[in-house]
């Protein structure tokens, strides 16, 4: 129960104690969340109509009325407690344990039952019990089940009020002062964030040593003095706030709530207030349950976010791997072409069946010689043209790669400031939102290149009008000379596109090649590359 004090839960109990006239029909319940239930309830003289809203979660518990929608008709709309409509609120039953508290409930059949509401750590729960105290349904799974008898758990040790001094300044000695509030709803009485932080800061603007500061920020608790009506403070996450010691500290460095409820004024936090525009007290519990709510939705679809730029930025480190695996050690390509130009310089010494090549480098002076691996059951011809063929593909692959690295490295930097966009964002951003965001920063990365244009598609009228010309004049058989010939034309074209593309030095190696063939063929033995003159 942090986001709210104990004593404000107790409040809202006695103020409906006193502001409804009992007994309440019980016209519907609704599940409102997955810890939240609606019962719509009436007045003995069907004068007024409310919701009473229980809401048993730990981060943003509250019991409080509020209005029925305009839609409403009465009825369960399913799920835990449709069998209350049509019986009867009686009242309020006291708990010795304040973290319970009890309806006390009849049945349209007359039977008697319990509502009981337990506010107990992260282990909140709404049980409907019988009688003897036995669980007929639960809200939420966990603790005892149907038939079985409800037993309040033990309260921990944080649930005891310990307000030593010495204690707590022992507590917090190692750390930082906003971190204190924290300790202080854990060690300390039952308090709000809110209302401990605003002690300890006060505190802390007379002294920051823990032992001073402790002492004193317990004593303003104690002598707190009741405002003239409750007050609803609203904190956004990124708002600033003013604290002894700090240039700048947010809302959220404190771990503040969305919204609190104080029936003490909390002088460091007057900049928060919200306006009472509704005389109605409700009211404020109404806005502060819906923005806990908020918040509490706003945490869990954050995170939801931050897990999917993770899951994203994994996934470019595996594709970036696999670039660099594909590519290799740097200047593999070159060393290919080397030793396709070494066998060509060795081709004589090179016997068949022979598994290794031993020769020298010339590409640096002083190059201790290359070992070439060759395949034993390859002609030397075929081992010079696997090498030639490894360094055209990887000539060829490595501009593509290296763009594509330079996209992987600039996605990577693009979820990162979207990380941090998101982590700084007020509220989260709406899935649309977030997807907008994600393709500004993924968009480059997988954005398709442009289709390249086909240079026989792309001729200009009159070229198009000659084509149309030399078909007409063929007469019966010049449309099919003409489209042969057309086809020719563009087989020529691609042709001679490839060989523009092909770099100069595979030209001269494949050209070696093929003389080196047709003089095995012919019988004649090569002659040594290595003893022409360039």
């Amino acid at each position: 129960m942090r986001p709210m004090e104990t004593i404000v839960l107790h409040f809202a109990v006695d103020l409906l104690r006193e502001s409804l006239a009992w007994p309440l029909r019980i016209l519907s319940s609704e599940r409102l969340s997955a810890t939240c239930l609606g019962l719509g309830v009436e007045s003995a003289d069907r004068a007024t109509r409310r919701r009473l809203v229980i809401d048993v979660a730990a981060e943003h518990p509250s019991l409080h009325l509020a209005f029925l929608p305009k839609d409403f008709e009465p009825g369960s709309t399913g799920g835990p407690f449709g069998s209350l409509p049509g019986g009867l609120l009686r009242g309020i039953e006291e708990a010795d344990d304040p973290r319970l508290f009890g309806f006390a409930l009849e049945t349209a059949d007359g039977e008697r039952r319990r509502l009981l509401a337990a506010w107990t750590g992260r282990g909140g729960n709404l049980r409907l019990l019988d009688a003897e105290g036995i669980v007929i349904e639960s809200l939420l799974r966990g603790g005892p089940t149907a038939g079985e008898r409800y037993t309040p758990p033990p309260r921990s040790e944080g649930d005891a009020t310990r307000t030593d001094p010495l204690e707590l300044a022992l507590q917090v000695a190692d750390q930082p002062t906003e971190a204190w509030p924290k300790t202080f709803t854990r060690m300390g009485p039952r308090i709000g964030l809110a209302a401990a932080a605003d002690a300890i800061a006060r505190a802390l603007s007379e002294s920051t040593e823990p032992e001073v500061a402790i002492p004193r920020a317990l004593a303003l608790l104690a002598a707190r003095a009741p405002a003239a009506e409750p007050l609803l403070y609203l904190f956004p996450r990124r708002a600033e706030v003013s604290w002894p010691g700090r240039k700048f500290m947010t809302a959220e460095k404190l771990s503040l709530p969305a919204a609190e409820i104080a029936l003490f004024p909390l002088p460091t936090f007057e900049a928060f207030v919200a306006a009472r525009k509704d005389p109605e007290l409700w009211s404020l519990f109404g806005r502060a349950h819906a923005a806990l709510q908020q918040r509490a939705r706003d945490a869990g679809e954050r995170a939801r976010r931050l897990r999917e730029i993770e899951q994203e930025g994994r996934r470019l480190t595996r594709l970036r791997a696999s670039l660099l695996a594909e590519r290799g050690a740097e200047g593999e390509g070159l060393a290919h072409r080397r030793f396709g130009e070494a066998i060509l310089q060795n081709f004589a010494q090179i016997a068949r069946g022979q598994a290794e090549l031993i020769a020298q480098d010339w590409s640096a002076e002083g190059a201790p010689p290359l070992r070439i691996p060759l395949d034993p059951a390859k002609s030397a011809k075929e081992n010079a043209e696997s090498y030639f063929r490894k360094a055209r593909r990887w000539e060829r692959g490595e501009p593509h790669r290296k763009k594509r690295l330079e996209l992987i490295e600039r996605a990577v930097v693009q979820l990162s400031y979207l990380e941090t966009r998101i982590r700084d964002a007020e509220s989260c951003p709406s899935p649309t939102a977030f997807e907008s965001w994600r393709k500004e920063a993924l968009g480059a990365l997988y954005r398709r290149p442009a289709a390249p244009v086909d240079p026989g598609s792309a001729g200009d009228g009159a070229t198009r009008g000659a084509r149309g010309s030399k078909g007409a004049a063929g007469g019966k058989g010049g449309g099919k000379g003409g489209g042969k010939a057309a086809g020719d034309a563009r087989r020529q074209a691609r042709r001679s596109a490839g060989a523009a593309e092909l770099p100069s030095a595979r030209l001269h190696h494949q050209g070696r090649l093929d003389g080196l063939g047709r003089s095995l063929q012919s019988g004649e033995r090569p002659c040594d590359p290595c003893s022409r003159s360039p």
